[in-house]
């Protein structure tokens, strides 16, 4: 698995806003859009993942193995 790859309405903006949160990057092979009706693309690759995770204290890696990298969770629970 190279990369995860989400497609979301143009109109459901919170949804939008929460790909950008949880490390996905708009998908340089996305379709142009330009209506509220047209689906957008984000992608997050294993890569960016694996320095993103970091935001979270989750210290597994892309297939859910422990790392050996003990990070704080600050109470979340994954």
């Amino acid at each position: 698995l190279k990369k995860l790859v989400n497609q979301v309405m143009r109109s459901n903006a919170r949804t939008v806003k929460l790909q950008a949160f949880n490390g996905y990057l708009p998908a340089a092979d996305a379709p142009p859009s330009q209506t509220a009706a047209d689906v957008l693309w984000f992608e997050l690759t294993r890569e960016r993942w694996h320095e993103f995770r970091k935001r979270f204290g989750y210290d597994k890696d892309w297939d859910g193995n422990p790392t050996g990298i003990s990070q704080p969770t600050a109470g979340i629970h994954l």
